[in-house]
C-alpha cells in the first residue's frame, strides 16, 4: 500500500496494482499516431490536473502570464509566503512514481537544472490517475 501524505495529493491510500484503464507497457509505446501524445499536449493534461487538486484542496493558485518562467504555478499560502511551482508528468514503475527534475531537449541534452527558480514540484501521474 502507498499512502501519499502530502496534502496536494489526490492519491490516499492507493493499491499498488496497475490501473486496469491505463496503456500496458507494450501499447505505451506505439507507431499508431492517433494516439501519441505530443509533449505539450502531456504537459498541459498534468498542469490541468494539478491545478485541480490544488484549487480543490482549498490553495489559491497564481498563474503567470506567458510561458516565459521556469515555474507553472505559484501558491499564495496566506501569510506574504508564496511557492513556485514546476509541472511535471509522472511515470509509474516498479512501484515508484518517477520525473525529471531538469528540462532537457534537443539543444541542452543532459537537462536545465531548476536550482533557484522554483521552490516545488507537482506530479501528476495518468497511470495512476493522481497528483503528488
Amino acid at each position: 500500500m502507498f499512502a501519499s501524505k502530502h496534502p496536494f495529493s489526490t492519491c490516499g491510500e492507493l493499491d499498488v496494482q496497475r490501473n486496469p484503464s491505463a496503456p500496458t507497457p507494450e501499447s505505451a509505446r506505439t507507431n499508431d499516431l492517433r494516439t501519441m501524445v505530443s509533449p505539450s499536449q502531456k504537459g498541459e493534461r498534468s498542469e490541468a490536473a494539478i491545478l485541480h487538486a490544488l484549487v480543490a484542496s482549498g490553495r489559491v493558485v497564481l498563474m503567470p502570464w506567458g510561458a516565459s518562467q521556469r515555474y507553472d504555478f505559484v501558491i499564495d499560502d496566506g501569510n506574504g509566503h508564496f511557492t513556485r511551482v514546476q509541472c511535471k508528468s509522472g511515470v509509474y514503475r516498479h512501484g515508484c512514481v518517477y520525473f525529471r527534475t531538469a528540462s532537457a531537449d534537443r539543444r541542452r541534452p543532459n537537462g536545465d537544472p531548476y536550482v533557484g527558480q522554483i521552490d516545488a514540484f507537482a506530479v501528476y501521474c495518468p497511470e495512476l490517475s493522481c497528483t503528488h
